[in-house]
């Protein structure tokens, strides 16, 4: 039971036993006791007690009200902080837009197997926000997974391979997803496989790929093709 159902809840018994206590206050002021002339002021001092406290609970259940909104205002504030965060993960932070491009001749620390294909190539100078997409896809196989591989491609590899023969259920078992997670399971496969698509055209934008894990947005009609691996 949460605090404010206990204080409604105490409110409720000291109503009912205060409903007795003026009836019998009632009896005796009817019949005109000297005798309970003190116990009629206790009792009183007891009524005006209550009308202070029922206040009081009014005001805060009021408080709790506004607290709870502000709350909510806060966290809707901070998820969307943090949707903006994986949106503008890795590289995305320096450039975010489309048609942006990242200068390779700086010191970008990355990780190998996290590299998108063209970040590979000697020849590439410049990249856009899409091998972010590509880094991000490479994630959500170790999450699938719940391993740290070394070589990511061999783990994106088998799920390719199980996606393309229909057996998804195979590997997601035995990455040892539970029954009631299977489905959104399946959902991260395919959405890292669309991650890793070889050609950064192909790649959905992050803000499409965080709709789909965070909403549960369908990925459509887009299927993957021919994933780097």
């Amino acid at each position: 039971m949460n605090s404010k159902s206990e204080l409604d809840d105490y409110f409720e018994q000291i109503c009912k036993e205060m409903k007795i206590l003026k009836a019998l206050r009632d009896d005796v002021t009817t019949r005109g006791e000297p005798r309970l002339a003190g116990w009629l002021q206790i009792v009183k001092k007891k009524e005006d007690e209550i009308v202070g406290m029922e206040t009081d609970l009014k005001r805060l259940k009021s408080y709790q009200i506004d607290a709870k909104n502000k709350l909510k205002e806060r966290l809707a504030s901070c998820l969307k902080a943090v949707k903006a965060l994986v949106t503008n993960f890795g590289l995305a932070k320096i450039s975010s837009m489309d048609n942006s491009q990242v200068d390779l001749s700086g010191n970008i620390r990355r990780a190998r197997s996290f590299d998108a294909p063209e970040a590979r190539l000697e020849s590439t100078k410049k990249i856009n926000y899409k091998s972010d997409v590509f880094s991000f896809g490479m994630l959500l196989f170790e999450i699938l997974s719940r391993k740290k591989w070394e070589n990511g491609n061999l783990f994106a590899k088998l799920v390719w391979e199980k996606y393309q023969s229909q057996k998804l259920d195979e590997v997601i078992r035995d990455c040892g997803i539970e029954k009631d997670y299977e489905e959104k399971a399946k959902t991260l496969s395919i959405v890292a496989l669309l991650c890793i698509e070889h050609m950064a055209k192909d790649r959905p934008p992050m803000s499409r790929v965080v709709n789909i894990l965070t909403d549960g947005t369908r990925t459509g009609s887009r299927k993957p093709q021919n994933p780097f691996l």
